[in-house]
């Protein structure tokens, strides 16, 4: 279209001169606009003033482009006056400094704006979406010839993968996997999506990544641009979802750089023997949602919800140990062997089986040392069986729950050194400190301290244990540490779950033949028990709880394990 047009809404008037753009065009143009709000919205809220300002200028020329662009077509005329409005609002808070409300406009007023025009581009355009295989393949075959052999042999024709614009118009993708479609990016804007993860997981110290899925790259991209120096190596089990990320986004000059390293394999887990210390490992989970039931997926699942359970906390932990070190109390070794060395030491944990063993533990309360979980403490109390100590390890501020009600002054509490620090002030007895592997603050105190170091394991119950171990005592018991939803229950005390809590469990050994139900965490812990018994250990340790087998105890009943009758 190249004649002079008027087109009128309200009080506004466009005189358009010259070729008018083409909805193809105005998708595009959206398209960009989209990702420069949210990453200007992002920029605002941390109050980077100069960042913004340079990419304000930016914005309000695809803002005069679309508005132009527009307003030569009926199917936009209600978004035309609305965006015009928006352009001079986001013009006024700018000449008045006022980021705050410039960011509310941005997120509430232009970005749903602009999402519409891209709802009525879809509508009435065939999405032609760039391809950049030729490009990403000519770096891929200098960098891995092998693996670009490989990858220009799978057709685009893939009845697992479908590709379907986000509503900010970028490419995303759905897999289908055993009969399940699972969305790999997001909907509404995967670019936005992925600069969350790698804003997230992105670490100054770490100079190499290795990421568990590729998808369509978005997030890999994001990490690549959060510095120059960092290298990322994708490793992806699945040639078809490689071939559409070299389809869709272009890698070309990472490739190039060699700041991007793709490896494809069926091994993939051994190509993770190579990373260092310093690296860090990041999963994709839709990548690892996809991935057939195996041994290797359940490796990964469970590192992925240990090292999601650290960097969730990691705000906390720090706060905590800070508090705590300033109070001054002691470390907790020394007062724990004295009392347990020799003896017959009982941990109780919170599994559904604890239940059934109050009894005994009131019978042969004299005969044994106990160290319960806090979860369970004021249970045992309300049933007459006091606790030698109390342990606590979880960083959530809700901790001091389970301790409030306890009046006893008589049981010390062992805590970790980046446990909630709401426990100091509910806790009515003695408080004593431990200190972990693996945090290098509470490492850099007790090696300064000459204290020893424990392994946590991430729950309070393989904390226990490895104190229990390095104190020496006669004998472990483990009561309630069921490991599995026994008998259709989480935890002892509690209703039975319904059918639909157990669905998504995964079925372990049961003690005493079949299968049980458990968690991905609780599965974690049972296996980090069964390694720790695998070394170093001098002591029997009696499992005398009716869930999940954890190899390495002794399987028996109270009786037999007090008596030594296996």
């Amino acid at each position: 279209m190249n004649d002079r047009k008027v087109y009128k809404t309200n009080d506004l008037i466009f005189e358009i001169r010259g070729k008018i753009g083409t909805m193809q065009e105005i998708f595009e143009t959206t398209k960009i606009t989209l990702n420069l709000v949210n990453e200007i919205i992002y920029y605002t809220r941390i109050q980077y003033c100069n960042y913004v300002s340079a990419r304000i200028r930016r914005l309000t020329g695809y803002l005069d482009n679309i508005i132009k662009e527009i307003s030569a077509y009926e199917e936009y005329s209600v978004l035309l006056q609305e965006v015009w409005t928006s352009l001079n609002a986001i013009l006024q808070a700018q000449e008045n400094r006022d980021s705050v409300l410039l960011a509310d406009i941005l997120e509430s007023d232009l970005t749903p704006q602009l999402e519409q025009i891209q709802q009525i581009n879809m509508q009435k355009i065939v999405i032609d979406y760039k391809t950049y295989w030729e490009k990403n393949g000519r770096a891929l075959k200098i960098k891995n010839s092998a693996l670009y052999n490989v990858i220009k042999e799978v057709k685009e024709n893939n009845s697992e993968i479908s590709i379907v614009p986000a509503l900010n118009g970028q490419p995303t993708m759905k897999y289908v996997a055993e009969q399940k479609e699972l969305t790999m990016h997001s909907m509404l804007n995967p670019e936005k999506e992925a600069e969350v993860f790698s804003r997230a997981y992105y670490n100054e110290l770490v100079l190499t990544y290795y990421i568990w899925g590729m998808g369509m790259g978005y997030h890999v991209k994001a990490l690549l641009k959060q510095s120059k120096q960092i290298k990322v190596v994708v490793l992806e089990p699945k040639l078809s979802i490689l071939k559409c990320a070299l389809e869709y986004l272009d890698f070309s000059t990472e490739l190039e750089e060699g700041q991007l390293q793709i490896l494809y394999g069926r091994q993939l887990l051994k190509e993770l023997t190579s990373m260092s210390k310093e690296d860090q490992l990041l999963i994709h989970q839709p990548s690892l949602e996809i991935m057939p039931e195996c041994a290797e997926k359940q490796a990964l699942e469970n590192y992925f919800v240990s090292f999601n359970s650290i960097n969730e906390q990691k705000r906390d932990l720090d706060n905590n140990f800070f508090l705590w070190q300033k109070t001054g109390l002691s470390e907790a070794t020394d007062v724990f062997r004295d009392k347990v060395r020799g003896k017959k030491l009982v941990i109780v944990a919170a599994g559904p089986s604890l239940q059934e063993e109050i009894g005994n533990l009131k019978k042969y309360r004299k005969d044994v040392m106990i160290l319960s979980v806090g979860t369970v403490a004021q249970r045992l109390i309300d049933n007459g069986v006091e606790p030698d100590f109390i342990i606590m390890t979880d960083a959530w501020e809700g901790m001091y729950h389970q301790i409030e009600g306890i009046k006893k002054t008589n049981i010390p509490l062992l805590v970790l050194a980046t446990a909630s620090f709401s426990v100091y002030k509910y806790y009515k007895g003695i408080i004593y400190l431990l200190y972990q592997e693996g945090y290098d603050k509470a490492e850099e105190v007790a090696n300064r301290k000459e204290y020893p170091l424990y392994s946590v394991g991430g729950s309070v119950i393989t904390l226990a244990l490895d104190l229990a171990i390095q104190s020496k005592p006669d004998k472990i018991i483990l009561v309630g540490a069921d490991m599995a939803y026994t008998d259709g229950k989480e935890h002892a005390f509690t209703n039975q779950l319904d059918g639909k809590q157990l669905e998504n469990g995964r079925l372990v050994e049961k003690i005493g033949g079949g299968y049980v139900t458990t968690t991905k965490n609780l599965d974690i812990y049972r296996k980090w028990i069964e390694k720790r018994l695998q070394k170093d250990v001098d002591v029997k340790v009696y499992n005398v709880s009716h869930g999940a087998k954890i190899h390495g105890t002794v399987e028996t009943s109270f009786l037999h394990a007090i008596e030594d009758m296996e």
